[in-house]
């Protein structure tokens, strides 16, 4: 069974959220790079074993810019997962979906909960 992207970058979230450390064994990295990249700036630390990638905090978390788009780019399905990691991240952050630009009505949800969520356009 092909190890599944989606689920890899929703573990990974869900490891820099908690503030935590997680092995994903067999993680397609390979279809991630761009998703990868985002996670680095945004502050994690990222170990690549031979079968396996190690992903936890570099300290604070930071703001970033998060486009979602066609592969080999950021999943559009992982844009909500992002946005529940910026909802933890101090400052501002941005995410453009360009392949669902009306993909945004998980908002509500994390604003009712508390998070400072602003959608500009759909």
């Amino acid at each position: 069974m092909t190890p599944d992207r989606i689920e890899a970058g929703t573990f990974a979230v869900a490891a820099l959220v908690t503030d935590g450390r997680l092995t994903l064994q067999h993680a397609p990295t390979d279809a991630l790079t761009a998703f990868l990249e985002l996670l680095q700036q945004v502050g994690a630390r990222l170990t690549r074993l031979p079968n396996a990638l190690i992903v936890q905090r570099d300290g604070p978390l930071r703001p970033a810019h998060a486009i979602a788009q066609p592969y080999p780019g950021i999943p559009t399905d992982l844009q909500a997962q992002l946005m529940a990691l910026f909802a933890c991240t101090p400052g501002e952050s941005r995410i453009t979906d360009l392949v669902f630009p009306e993909r945004f009505r998980h908002a509500a949800e994390l604003i009712r909960l508390g998070a400072d969520i602003h959608v500009v356009g759909n």
